[in-house]
């Protein structure tokens, strides 16, 4: 009697443990599906200073200024939308920001242009973004090599909190909003996100340097900003 009470609690233990290893590997999974999706979904806006003096810094904050309040009337509706607006105004934000800089004295040059850019693990308020190559309106001033500023323009998170929080219920699925809302409770799991898309990102950074050689052309410090042949959702399928 005492050997069946034994082995049926031990049967019961193994099914438990099993059962709680099932139910662990679904909500890993559907974190990972959730980073995925919102790589897919959100449009970041990325402003580079010239160095990281106070100077530079003070100016790359008037650059934002300037282009939150210049592209305001016009940057709505989906993020295709806004991305083909922006690729149609290009030029009109680079001159934006480089009336801002005139104005404070200084004439460096502006580029504007959208891009896939990689970002590490982003805190926003109460949100976390996690890290991976994103579309971006990147914003280079100068040379670019000075702490940058980031915000979300799809949706458009550069708003007020409260506006901005009415706007992510609208546009995320439940799984989005349960990986922007895990800060604090998935802090592994943004951890190992990071640590995949980082690999990921010094991969996509290797194939573009050596494309760029094999066509005769010097890499650059940028040459990891480019379409990456590695998308990241594809690459997190294969993993899972």
């Amino acid at each position: 009697m005492k050997d069946w009470k034994a082995k049926t609690a031990m049967q019961l233990l193994t099914a438990a443990a099993a059962l709680a290893m099932i139910m662990a590997l679904c909500s890993w999974k559907a974190f990972f599906s959730g980073c995925q999706a919102l790589q897919k979904d959100v449009l970041r806006l990325h402003i580079l200073a010239q160095s990281d003096s106070a100077d530079d810094q003070r100016l790359k904050l008037l650059v934002r200024d300037r282009i939150l309040e210049g592209t305001a009337g016009w940057l709505s509706g989906s993020k295709e939308e806004m991305m083909a607006k922006i690729e149609a105004r290009l030029p009109e934000i680079e001159a934006m920001a480089e009336e801002a800089l005139a104005e404070e004295g200084c004439s460096l040059p502006v580029r504007a242009e959208l891009a896939q850019s990689f970002f590490d693990t982003r805190t926003y308020g109460e949100k976390t973004m996690p890290a991976g190559r994103y579309d971006a309106l990147r914003v280079v001033i100068g040379e670019g090599e000075g702490k940058n500023w980031w915000c979300v323009l799809y949706p458009p998170l550069c708003l007020p909190a409260a506006e901005a929080d009415a706007l992510l219920d609208e546009t995320f699925s439940a799984e989005e909003q349960a990986v922007l809302d895990g800060g604090n409770q998935f802090k592994i799991r943004f951890w190992t996100v990071e640590m995949i898309e980082q690999a990921k990102n010094w991969l996509c950074s290797v194939t573009a340097t050596g494309d760029k050689l094999e066509g005769g052309i010097s890499p650059s410090a940028e040459g990891d900003q480019g379409l990456c042949p590695l998308e990241s959702r594809d690459f997190l399928k294969k993993i899972e």
